[in-house]
């Protein structure tokens, strides 16, 4: 699910160690649910992510894994381009 949401750059094995995949993943769905009517760029995805990481933060107390963020600016970046 997390390749999916970047665009495929964010690959899982990143986050082996992570404890809060599972938090994860259902933040993320809610974020495609309150986002998805936005078109599939890579702006669209990196708000996805940001929401996701948003949410896991109010609900959780948790932060994304290593690695979420500087994705997520990848593809802010790329949106630019």
């Amino acid at each position: 699910m997390f390749s999916n949401v970047s665009g495929g750059l964010y690959y899982t094995r990143l986050n082996t160690r992570y404890s809060y995949n599972h938090k994860l993943a259902l933040c993320c769905a809610q974020a495609i649910r309150e986002l998805g009517e936005l078109p599939c760029t890579p702006a669209a995805r990196a708000a996805v992510m940001g929401r996701a990481m948003e949410l896991l933060r109010e609900r959780h107390g948790v932060n994304a894994p290593r690695g979420w963020y500087p994705v997520m600016k990848q593809l802010r970046a790329r949106d630019k381009e």
